[in-house]
């Protein structure tokens, strides 16, 4: 084995025990109770399959769409960032869904530490959407290329972390209306 052979497998060993160091990080700062399984009663498990459902049909009807007119929306964009558009849909529909019907966050999460780590996973991706956009151009060959995926990513995680936000603003409102 060369050396640089050997230095990328030490490289990647220490990037998976510094992943799994942030997990139990994450799980530690985002929990009630010291617990890593999540803990939902039966009106969140229902939210959360209807969630799934909703999203899974905006998810069909979009790659539906695709397959009748994808040739005609390839014309703007590369079917990457097409396809990947669909998946922000669905994780829109269902995020929204979820989060309005209480059953985004288990029982025993603390959703405000989710806001902190949803805002830095937000502005890495916009940061290094800008950076690709910049670098490598937004249109290549006539159409948007992959380079906006980045970007694509952090808006949409901005867009969780305002609906979770609104949520938090309107229950603490309507706690104040009730006193």
């Amino acid at each position: 084995m060369s050396e640089y052979n050997a230095g990328y497998l030490v490289g990647i060993i220490f990037g998976v025990f510094v992943m799994c160091a942030a997990v139990l990080i994450f799980l530690r700062l985002t929990r009630k109770e010291h617990s890593s399984k999540n803990d939902y009663d039966e009106r969140q498990m229902l939210v959360r399959g209807k969630g799934d459902r909703y999203a899974f049909v905006t998810l069909f009807v979009y790659n539906l769409i695709y397959v009748l007119f994808g040739d005609y929306i390839e014309l703007i964009a590369v079917r990457s960032v097409v396809l990947f558009m669909g998946i922000i849909l669905s994780t829109w529909v269902y995020v929204v869904y979820t989060v309005w019907n209480d059953g985004y966050f288990s029982l025993n999460e603390k959703p405000k530490s989710w806001i902190g780590i949803f805002a830095a996973i937000a502005i890495v991706n916009t940061i290094n959407g800008i950076q690709d956009m910049y670098y490598y151009g937004v249109i290549q060959n006539g159409v948007i290329s992959e380079t906006v995926i980045g970007l694509m990513e952090g808006c949409c995680i901005f867009f969780i972390l305002a609906v979770i936000m609104a949520k938090s603003f309107l229950e603490k409102r309507e706690g104040q209306n009730e006193e």
